[in-house]
């Protein structure tokens, strides 16, 4: 079953694979608001932050947080739009974005942290050559 395409009325579900992913409250708040508003056939919705926030309860600077969060994570992509006002002048609109499929962002996720646990194991080793060298004396001049 697709949860993304099982949209009832007043009910949102969540994909249990959504709490492996170490979210903060905002940003599981976020996440949840943007599947509530998701247009179903492109998985898009467009709110603007004060939107997000007046749900969540949060201001508009945690929102910008908590989305950087949730691109971070690879739960969502998001895009600049821009709209013409009646008086001609272009103006940036809401962002516009796009929810990912949830397997595809558990597996990009797992596939961060390896890369992320691999990099802190590599830089552990580096560190503990230099050490070893550091306490080696030093050569005698001849």
């Amino acid at each position: 079953m697709n949860l993304q395409n099982n949209k009832l009325k007043n009910f949102t579900p969540l994909p249990n694979e959504i709490f492996s992913l170490h979210l903060s409250t905002g940003e599981l708040a976020t996440y949840a608001v943007l599947m509530r508003l998701e247009d179903p056939r492109t998985y898009e919705c467009w709110p603007s932050y004060e939107t997000i926030g007046k749900a969540i309860g949060k201001s508009k600077s945690s929102v910008k947080r908590y989305v950087a969060g949730l691109v971070e994570k690879g739960l969502i992509t998001i895009e600049p739009t821009s709209v013409i006002m009646r008086n001609g002048l272009k103006k940036n609109g809401n962002l516009r974005y796009h929810i990912r499929p949830i397997r595809e962002a558990v597996e990009w996720y797992t596939q961060h942290q390896l890369y992320l646990a691999e990099a802190a194991a590599e830089q552990h080793q580096v560190q503990r050559k230099l050490s070893a060298q550091a306490a080696e004396p030093p050569c005698s001049p001849r």
